[in-house]
């Protein structure tokens, strides 16, 4: 039996006014009670919280159990019953200053709200009714110390899904940083799919793929760019995270219970950030739906701006270099955390506030350039052109080796992201704008090749065009020209292996005196003919490919026509 008791005889009825009932209008959330027991075991010493939601049949009781230091009777006839009436006034080491978080339990409107805790021994019961009164008793001896503070209600099944959910919610948006292990159980013997246990607590952190961490005199910051998080987190976020998606965020926390958040800029310089700081001076306002603007919060929001203008515009640039590096190393097929990482951190080396300078943008290379696999924005913007390429392939090495850096482009937001911040000189796809051809190794040339190849330098001689050399060639994209000279800006890059202009490859052989070799493509349908003829006759196969190829060239006089027709006849005579 209690040994004392506050409460009215008959039925309790939830009073519509009074001291308890006014403090009680406060919370906007009615299921912010749960931030207030948290936090009250937090102050109590806990090492861990267990918040348990369990239904049998009609009856649910919602009941959070730490191993705190719990409360004497003293306690309990003081701080814990009586209004306003706080035990942690002019402790700076707790978080609650008002003595009133307790009383949002009735914002739920919970029919008994009954309290077990014990310490030093000794357990006590306290029952709080409806009409805010209450029952104090004296249980059997309990060892160690701790506290459970246990809603009892009646709900149908469909309600009590909905209040588990909000209860859920409720601890994820005020607890999910908590500075204490905590866990969710839940229990309901009709849907066992829905029930099981879930951590609450986590690290602090946010949504972006760079951030700085920093640790000064018991507070915690976290800061990091919104730009480039929908590529790539750093940290996978969790899905309620009320940070992701907004462009702009603040959180503000002691002890990891939240005192508030918000997406609007706090000062110059801090839009497109977002930021979580955990700190002991922090401090909530009366109604709790704020934090109060003090000198600590302003001192905090100012250490905010200076870490983005100072640390983390540092660390992006690093961080920066070494995905670029890490990019231009890798081989194709790409990993895509490796390419999105490099991708997310460019845009927020792109985007305000943490807008880099041109000469610390580094970009990946295909090839190595001036002994380097990377190369920043700024000295490739110098240049009169700037060649793209999706993958690494020997195209860009080739360009690479002849002095033309090819920048690595495995993802289009690289480009425009580059494209943001003013234009660019290109970019120019690189196997749009250069051809590589190798001639046929020895293995794939016949005696007929051999013999077609003569036949049409000796055709074109005896028309008057002098080429040192004819061979057949296998071009690394599709070309429109049948052959291709080998002079001017046609280079060698390797053993049978030139890199010419596409530019030059389409016009070359029209509009260019012949001064050098000549290479004919082995996929041009003409010269397949021709090799084809040249097995039966490479006299006939080799003069009308020669003709075939100077179609293409002037000869307004038919003075090279005449010449083919004399030489061809001089043959055959």
């Amino acid at each position: 039996m209690p040994y004392r008791s506050e409460r009215k005889r008959g039925g309790a009825e939830r009073p519509e006014a009074g001291p308890v009932a006014e403090m009680v209008r406060q919370f906007a959330d009615p299921y912010a009670f749960v931030r207030e027991f948290v936090q009250n075991s937090i102050d109590a010493g806990a090492t861990a919280i267990v918040v348990r939601v369990e239904r049998s049949g009609a009856s649910v009781t919602t009941s959070v159990q730490d191993d705190g230091a719990g409360m004497d009777r003293a306690v309990i006839e003081g701080p814990l019953l009586t209004l306003f009436n706080s035990s942690k006034e002019g402790d700076s080491s707790k978080i609650g200053k008002y003595g009133v978080g307790f009383v949002s339990v009735f914002a739920v409107d919970p029919e008994v709200v009954e309290i077990d805790t014990w310490r030093d021994g000794t357990c006590h019961r306290v029952r709080l009714f409806r009409d805010h009164r209450y029952e104090l008793e004296r249980l059997a001896p309990r060892d160690g110390h701790g506290t459970i503070v246990s809603l009892h209600q009646t709900m149908e099944a469909a309600r009590f899904e909905e209040h588990q959910a909000r209860i859920e919610g409720a601890l994820l948006r005020w607890c999910r940083y908590a500075t204490v292990p905590m866990e969710l159980h839940v229990s309901d013997p009709d849907r066992p799919e829905g029930s099981g246990a879930r951590r609450i607590d986590g690290a602090l952190g946010v949504p972006a793929p760079i951030f700085v961490e920093t640790h000064r005199g018991g507070e915690h910051f976290v800061v990091g760019p919104s730009a480039g998080s929908e590529r790539f987190c750093a940290t996978p976020p969790a899905p309620e995270d009320p940070a992701w998606g907004k462009p702009t965020f603040a959180g503000f926390y002691n002890r990891g219970l939240t005192l508030f958040e918000t997406t609007e800029p706090l000062l110059p310089g801090l839009e497109h950030v977002r930021f979580r700081v955990d700190s002991p001076h922090l401090r909530h306002t009366l109604s709790r739906d704020n934090v109060l603007r003090d000198r600590a919060f302003h001192r905090v929001v100012s250490q905010v701006r200076d870490l983005v203008t100072g640390s983390l515009r540092r660390e992006l640039g690093s961080r920066l270099a070494r995905a670029a590096r890490d990019l231009a190393k890798a081989r194709p097929p790409y990993d895509e955390e490796v390419v999105l990482s490099y991708v997310a951190l460019l845009e927020a080396a792109c985007a305000p506030p943490l807008v880099l300078p041109k000469d610390e943008v580094v970009l990946p290379l295909v090839a190595a350039w001036e002994g380097k696999h990377v190369a920043p924005e700024g000295k490739l913007f110098k240049r009169k052109e700037m060649f793209v390429a999706p993958l690494a392939n020997e195209l860009g090495r080739a360009l690479a080796q002849v002095g033309e850096p090819v920048v690595l482009v495995p993802h289009p937001a690289i480009v425009s992201s580059l494209a943001a911040r003013g234009p660019l000189p290109g970019p120019l796809a690189v196997e749009k704008h250069w051809v590589l051809l190798h001639e046929l190794p020895d293995a794939e040339v016949t005696k007929a090749d051999g013999e077609l190849c003569l036949g049409v330098q000796k055709a074109l001689r005896g028309a008057g065009i002098r080429v040192d050399r004819v061979a057949l060639a296998r071009p690394s994209t599709g070309i429109a020209a049948p052959c291709v000279l080998v002079q001017g800006d046609v280079r060698c890059v390797g053993v049978g292996v030139w890199l010419c202009r596409m530019g030059f490859v389409e016009r070359g052989w029209a509009e260019e005196r012949a001064r050098g070799g000549l290479l004919l493509d082995a996929a041009n349908e003409v010269v397949v003919a021709a090799r084809e003829r040249a097995r039966e006759d490479s006299f006939v196969a080799a003069h009308l490919l020669a003709r075939i190829l100077l179609l293409s060239r002037e000869d307004p006089s038919g003075k090279v026509s005449d010449s083919l027709f004399e030489a061809s006849a001089k043959v055959i005579a």
